[in-house]
């Protein structure tokens, strides 16, 4: 397991993988109080925008719950969407999600 100094190390030079996981390290680690959430969603955003299905459907996430960033059904909807054509498990009923 790397550390999270490493995964950050990686995230600022552009990698994907280390942007998701370092992001989802800042949300989601034991201990973590207080996540600063728009830090989170611009590391998502980056590995999203490389095509990272992951950061993809978390960053969907983020707009539909207004999450670090406004809530925003709409860019919910096309993260989603996005994730599911790059083959997100999660998400791959994308096309039932109600847009209104």
């Amino acid at each position: 397991m790397e550390t999270k100094a490493a995964l950050q190390k990686k995230a600022d030079a552009g990698d994907a993988d280390a942007c998701f996981r370092f992001a989802y390290r800042l949300a989601f680690s034991r201990g973590s109080t207080n996540p600063d959430w728009s830090r989170i969603v611009a590391y998502w955003r980056i590995a999203a925008n490389a095509g990272h299905a992951r950061a993809q459907f978390y960053l969907g996430t983020c707009y539909d719950t207004g999450t670090g960033v406004s809530a925003n059904v709409r860019a919910a909807h096309r993260w989603y969407l996005v994730a599911a054509e790059n083959d997100h498990e999660v998400f791959q009923e994308a096309n039932s999600y109600p847009l209104s």
